[in-house]
């Protein structure tokens, strides 16, 4: 006898397709609590960029041309990392992130991504973007 699994169809967004409101896409998902490292969201999310390489000038450039976020049935995609900011701006206001509740989020390859990320997001000392996004030194991106 075989099991068969249903999958929940997807809901593809553009991050400008969103506003400014991420409960028009999602659910605030319930918390657990790790002792002496606060709260987190109960939920798994990832995330993923697709990247490119070609010679300018006579120098080997690499590009990201397309990136997504998937939490719960929601997928976000954008093409800039100005949309992805606008994104964990988005996130961080609709979860009250901060050091005291935080969401994980898998990052494919991280030390690969990384790379192209690094330039594109503001880390504070302490590790922190300014949104609140915890460093990815830490191998999560909470």
């Amino acid at each position: 006898m075989t099991q068969q699994t249903q999958y929940k169809e997807n809901r593809i967004y553009q991050v400008n397709s969103i506003a400014s409101d991420l409960s028009t896409v999602f659910t605030k998902p319930a918390t657990v609590t790790k002792r002496g490292c606060g709260k987190y969201y109960n939920i798994s999310a990832a995330f993923d960029i697709e990247t490119s390489s070609f010679m300018h000038n006579g120098e080997k450039v690499g590009i990201m041309y397309v990136w997504a976020f998937k939490m719960q049935d929601v997928i976000i995609t954008g093409r800039t990392w100005e949309e992805f900011n606008i994104l964990l701006d988005l996130l961080s206001d609709f979860l009250d992130l901060g050091p005291k509740l935080k969401l994980v989020i898998y990052v494919h390859t991280l030390a690969y991504e990384f790379q192209f990320m690094r330039k594109h997001i503001e880390w504070s000392e302490d590790g922190l973007s300014e949104n609140g996004f915890r460093g990815i030194k830490n191998d999560v991106f909470s």
